[in-house]
């Protein structure tokens, strides 16, 4: 009588076998990522909360997805010199998109908030209606000036909408900084890995 032919491996087995790799070397990759990343952009009222505790665990989340996309090209292209070449394209690309977001993001970031103690407080760019008059009549007058006559409150300058939008944006730009930065960390260890390859 024949042997029975072998069970097929079970897939929910190998999905949490797949995630008990990838969650570790994705953490591992946040924390050097963190290591000189900046804190996330702050909630509206200046400080930092729970909002950007969430950002940095959608970060996180981004970059865990990011690398369980990427186990198919390394398991495929992987183990040949030949392969090294592919992965110092993929490198050098992720690099480089990584500093104009960095950049990017730091230019912003700058632009677009203003420093008062330990807050960080948003610049708008629509005035709201009531203080218009003012700042037409005082057009010398620099941000943190105006800041200061509202009580560093830019809620009192702006208009929330304003505001609100400039904080998704940063934020979004933070987002995006993270998975390039991880994209060029795994495709510097998978160079390394191929480099290393005897044939």
């Amino acid at each position: 009588m024949p042997d029975n032919p072998p069970l097929q491996e079970n897939p929910i087995r190998r999905v949490d076998q797949l995630w008990t790799m990838v969650l570790p070397v994705a953490t591992l990759i946040m924390e050097t990522v963190r290591s000189f990343w900046d804190t996330p952009p702050p909630d509206l009222a200046g400080v930092s909360s729970g909002s950007d505790r969430a950002l940095y665990s959608f970060a996180q989340f981004v970059v865990a997805i990011l690398l369980g996309l990427m186990v198919l090209p390394m398991t495929k292209w992987c183990c040949r010199r030949v392969h090294a070449w592919f992965w110092g394209k993929v490198a050098a690309l992720a690099l480089v998109l990584a500093v104009v977001a960095f950049f990017s993001y730091q230019r912003l970031l700058a632009g677009w908030t203003v420093r008062h103690g330990t807050a960080v407080l948003y610049v708008g760019t629509e005035v709201r209606p009531e203080v218009k008059e003012f700042v037409r009549k005082n057009p010398d007058m620099g941000t943190a000036e105006l800041l200061e006559n509202a009580g560093w409150q830019p809620a009192r300058i702006w208009t929330e909408h304003s505001l609100l939008h400039r904080r998704l944006v940063l934020a979004g730009v933070y987002i995006l900084c993270t998975p390039l930065f991880a994209a060029a960390i795994m495709a510097v260890a998978q160079l390394m890995y191929c480099a290393g390859a005897r044939e």
